[in-house]
């Protein structure tokens, strides 16, 4: 063999697609493309995902400038759906009086989103709140002139109408964080709903089955992992029950 190339670059091999482990909300885009990738590889212990705040969650809503964004944002806080299930959803896939989003797999749609595994379809409960919101949406926006089943559609431009894509939701967080300074991603917001969900005392296995995993311990390695304030806040708890009693009267000799 050529020893005189370099040992670093023997060690590497071209690889088609994204640079993820898995299919991002902008996988379509870089699928074309190729990249770099060690051959071998030490792994990384995972770190805990980020998240925002209820209230800023609030604050995000807040700022969105038209009824369909405000939909989206509570949608993805409220039912921890990956980006790609919500585009993927029709109007069918609500269920009003159950307050229920059925999550189906259908394959690959028009607008390219699609369920990312075979755990993904599943049935999530929603609040009468998000489902008076999707009334509102519809109403206001699922005109005579919007011919398609999706329920996330464009507003705006030469493809109105259309269901939207992943750009569109990609440009929608950009001009979030102009104007709150919040960097935020879909992908935050399901972590943030489901670490808001773990706090709330809900069991791993259901976890599990409202993220859509395929393994229990991928959702306990995620999301069971106390931050520094879960700590203090269980001490906080448990703290009279530590304490020890006085055993013998001030001044009383040893």
């Amino acid at each position: 063999e050529d020893y005189s190339v370099q040992l670093s670059e023997r060690l590497k091999k071209t690889v088609p697609g994204s640079r993820r482990g898995f299919k991002d909300f902008l996988y379509h885009v870089n699928k074309g493309k190729e990249y770099p990738a060690k051959i071998l590889k030490v792994k990384v212990r995972r770190s805990r995902p980020k998240t925002i705040s209820k209230e800023q969650v609030g604050k995000l809503i807040d700022a969105c400038s038209n009824l369909r964004d405000k939909f989206l944002i509570q949608l993805l806080w409220e039912s921890s759906m990956r980006i790609g299930e919500a585009l993927a959803l029709w109007l069918e896939d609500f269920e009003p009086d159950g307050q229920k989003i059925h999550i189906r797999d259908r394959g690959e749609l028009p607008n390219l989103a699609e369920i990312k595994t075979i755990c993904s379809p599943r049935t999530v409960d929603v609040s009468p709140d998000l489902i008076n919101l999707f009334f509102d949406y519809v109403a206001e926006f699922h005109t005579d002139e919007v011919d398609t089943n999706h329920v996330f559609i464009k507003l705006s431009g030469e493809n109105k109408y259309q269901p939207m894509e992943c750009q569109d939701v990609a440009s929608l967080f950009r001009r979030l964080k102009a104007k709150t300074g919040i960097d935020v991603s879909p992908h935050i917001l399901r972590h943030s709903s489901l670490t808001e969900l773990r706090r709330a005392g809900w069991k791993p296995e259901h976890l599990q089955k409202r993220a859509g995993h395929a393994q229990v311990q991928t959702t306990m390695q995620i999301y069971l992992h106390p931050s520094d304030e879960d700590l203090r806040q269980d001490w906080e708890k448990a703290e009279g029950k530590m304490r020890l009693k006085q055993q013998q009267k001030e001044g009383s000799e040893q």
